[in-house]
């Protein structure tokens, strides 16, 4: 058994910029994608703000998407004073993300 995981931040430090032309070029090469959003500060540093709220086009990649039967995992790293609301609202995201609502 071979686990393949596509990594959100990682392919955006490698250089690519849009997860969605990922999956469409490598579907049948993931079974696990870590879902996280990116957006970059004024002097180009990459930051995680919380899922939904960065530049990744989150429709685009439930697109990507469609028909795939692996495993979504939220990545959630931000340093907030209530993790658990910061949780719970990456978890609304997902949802509508998973039901094609985003």
């Amino acid at each position: 058994m071979s686990l393949r995981v596509c990594d959100r931040g990682s392919i955006h430090s490698v250089g690519v910029k849009n997860a969605a032309d990922l999956v469409r070029a490598l579907p049948d090469r993931m079974d696990i994608i870590h879902l996280g959003d990116y957006a970059e500060d004024a002097g180009g540093n990459v930051f995680r703000p919380r899922l939904g709220r960065g530049v990744m086009d989150m429709a685009d990649l439930r697109s990507a998407l469609e028909g795939f039967t692996g495993w979504l995992v939220l990545e959630e790293e931000n340093d907030v004073p209530s993790p658990r609301a910061e949780v719970e609202a990456c978890i609304e995201v997902m949802k509508k993300f998973v039901e094609g609502n985003v």
